[in-house]
């Protein structure tokens, strides 16, 4: 079982600026409490989607090597680095040892003609960065998103948020829901 984690995470795709211009907000009294909200819908959206909506570093810590590695991330850039620790010590795989294969669901690192994947002697011993571009879905996930910014900047200090109006935004969001793994 491959265990990630997010290192790094790019731009929002919603900035302030273009939110304020949709809500037609001529004032920055509140910026934080907008950005607050464009922060919570852009992750509730990569969530319910389970799909990446900004540009993201993403480490993955896999058990073991094997033949063909599935990073389960179709959107997958390109390989940072792999490094393993062997006998107590880092080391760096050399880029030439793997290659990236890019399918329609995942992304999988495969092993180069003539290499063999290092020994690793202990789980945990292996960390693979990689980058993921944001989905090509985003412009139609974004009308979404400035809709649901629009209903929650609108009603913001209210206690409650009407249900149909959040079983719709979850409805919406599973039109473009990605396979979960």
């Amino acid at each position: 079982m491959t265990r990630y984690e997010d290192e790094e995470v790019g731009d929002n795709p919603l900035s302030i600026a273009f939110v304020k211009s949709y809500l037609k907000i001529d004032t920055d009294d509140d910026d934080l409490i907008l950005q607050a909200i464009i922060d919570s819908v852009v992750s509730f959206a990569e969530a319910m989607t389970h799909r990446s909506l900004r540009m993201k570093t993403i480490l993955a810590y896999p058990e073991s090597f094997c033949d063909k590695l599935e990073l389960r991330r179709k959107d997958v850039e390109s390989i940072v680095d792999i490094k393993y620790i062997y006998g107590g010590t880092e080391y760096l795989l050399d880029e030439a040892s793997y290659w990236l294969k890019r399918e329609t669901i995942s992304s999988y690192l495969m092993l180069s003609d003539g290499h063999t994947w290092p020994n690793i002697d202990r789980e945990d011993s292996i960390q693979i960065r990689f980058t993921v571009s944001a989905d090509a879905k985003l412009p139609q996930i974004s009308i979404q998103m400035l809709k649901q910014i629009a209903n929650l900047y609108e009603n913001r200090g209210d206690d409650i948020i009407s249900p149909e109006s959040n079983a719709n935004d979850i409805n919406w969001y599973r039109n473009f829901q990605l396979p979960n793994f």
